[in-house]
């Protein structure tokens, strides 16, 4: 194709030095969207659905592709006996939906199914199942995208709950999560820790974590849009020790202890930073049946601040549509503020130990 398209360039042009160095430098172009480099398969280095364990087949792929590529999985269920990982510049796809499928459950260890460290990763279109702890575990990354991705476990938790997350991110920038499918979580479906974690979270759902839908810890921003969390035996989002973040009509029903939750406290590890609970701004929640009828949770907001720590929310219109406890916010302490515009609220407002909740209209 190229000497062809120097010829068909070299007889329309006028060959002056520089429509040389334009000619070349379009054939060039034409030629590397003409002939895309091929993505490679599991199947090509002895991997494949009728295989006990892919772990070898999937390490020798890897590391065929040192700068990076694209493979893509096949319709079917491939089975692992050890956690895999994902390289820099490595983008996985599958086939949508619960067709490509990671099987881990045959992991005996405690181990994630999927590691992703490094720079530029994404995981698109498969679906994770069985993980002996977190499904996918994203660690000092960066640029890491998460698409169409699904993480399930039905197994009973083990001596280490918190690790039992369908997606565990840890010290990683720029994490963006796009219409996950999260059921069945033995603990928490997304929890994000870390000072240096940066997180944003469209679409999706959660269904029946163990414990919360989303657990946030230390982290410096988060964004969640049009996210919801059904049949949580705990809270739809837990938020502790958080910064600068933004709900945007996250949906919440059934979550056994309420819909938020958010804690500031000093009781932290040594040397972890401890940000303020300050600029969460909640914009058009749908709350439906939160709290179970328990008296002493809330409905849509719990806030609860130790020692005067800084809570500062900003909710912003929404609807509660039924408040079984008959309470829809709680607030604690003397460092909670919260600043009401708008929306629905069902059940009453109660506040102790110096909080402030404040209606504007």
């Amino acid at each position: 194709m190229a000497p062809l398209l120097g010829r068909y360039f070299t007889a329309v042009l006028p060959m002056s030095p520089l429509i040389k160095v334009l000619r070349y430098a379009i054939a060039a172009i034409v030629l590397a969207f003409a002939s895309p480099a091929s993505a490679v398969t599991l199947e090509q280095f002895g991997g494949g659905s009728n295989v006990a364990d892919n772990t070898a087949a999937w390490n020798a792929m890897m590391a065929s592709m040192p700068n990076g590529g694209k493979v893509d999985l096949g319709c079917t269920t491939y089975r692992f006996l050890s956690g895999i990982s994902v390289p820099n510049y490595v983008h996985v796809e599958g086939c949508g939906g619960d067709t490509s499928v990671i099987d881990c459950s045959g992991i005996t260890s405690a181990q994630p199914c999927i590691t992703i460290s490094g720079y530029r990763q994404k995981l698109q279109s498969v679906m994770v199942r069985g993980s002996s702890a977190a499904g996918v575990l994203i660690t000092s990354a960066a640029f890491i995208v998460l698409e169409d991705v699904g993480v399930t476990d039905t197994r009973t938790p083990d001596s280490s709950p918190w690790d039992d997350n369908c997606i565990d991110v840890y010290n990683s920038w720029r994490v963006t999560i796009e219409e996950p499918r999260l059921v069945n979580c033995r603990s928490f479906a997304i929890s994000a820790t870390g000072y240096g974690t940066t997180l944003r979270v469209v679409g999706g759902y959660a269904d029946s974590p163990k414990k919360s839908g989303v657990h946030l810890n230390g982290i410096t921003y988060f964004h969640f849009d049009n996210f919801a969390v059904d049949h949580a035996v705990d809270y739809a989002i837990w938020a502790r020790n958080v910064a600068s973040g933004v709900f945007t009509a996250q949906g919440g029903e059934f979550n056994g202890k309420g819909m938020f939750l958010f804690t500031a406290s000093d009781t932290e590890a040594a040397g972890v930073i401890v940000p303020d609970v300050s600029g969460i701004v909640i914009v058009a929640p749908f709350s439906f049946d939160n709290g179970k009828s328990r008296p002493f949770f809330s409905s849509l907001i719990e806030a609860s601040s130790q020692n005067g720590r800084r809570i500062d929310i900003t909710l912003s219109g929404g609807y509660e549509h039924t408040s079984p406890n008959g309470r829809s916010i709680i607030a604690t302490g003397s460092g909670v503020r919260i600043s009401r515009t708008g929306g629905t609220l069902k059940g009453g407002i109660t506040v102790s130990g110096g909080a402030v909740v404040t209606t504007l209209f």
